[in-house]
């Protein structure tokens, strides 16, 4: 989400994918439905163990909580690709991260 914000702002963008948020609470909540991250995204083995693997997103989440929390951002300005759902803004970002965490 922070690396959309590097690029210029498209607030004209904002009516391409308003409304988005319906269909992703319905397509990342439904586990029938299976998806095959592209390669780029894989797990690389930065943890060896459950507790590392735990530890690592523990810190990732605080940092995100933190962000959210701290952000005056214009969040619905700033867009980037999903490899099923095609663009999204940054606020649609953050709720795909707090509903993958839920899928899992």
């Amino acid at each position: 989400i922070q690396k959309t914000l590097r690029e210029p702002a498209q607030p004209e963008k904002a009516a391409e994918v308003a409304g988005k948020e319906k269909k992703l609470i319905r397509a990342v909540l439904d586990r029938s439905y299976k998806v095959k991250v592209p390669e780029p995204m894989e797990p690389t083995g930065q943890a060896e163990t459950p507790e590392q693997i735990a530890a690592l997103f523990q810190q990732v989440r605080a940092n995100t909580i933190e962000y959210v929390r701290g952000t005056a951002d214009p969040l619905h300005h700033h867009f980037a690709p999903h490899f099923v759902l095609k663009d999204l803004d940054g606020a649609q970002w953050l709720l795909m991260i707090a509903l993958h965490t839920s899928r899992h």
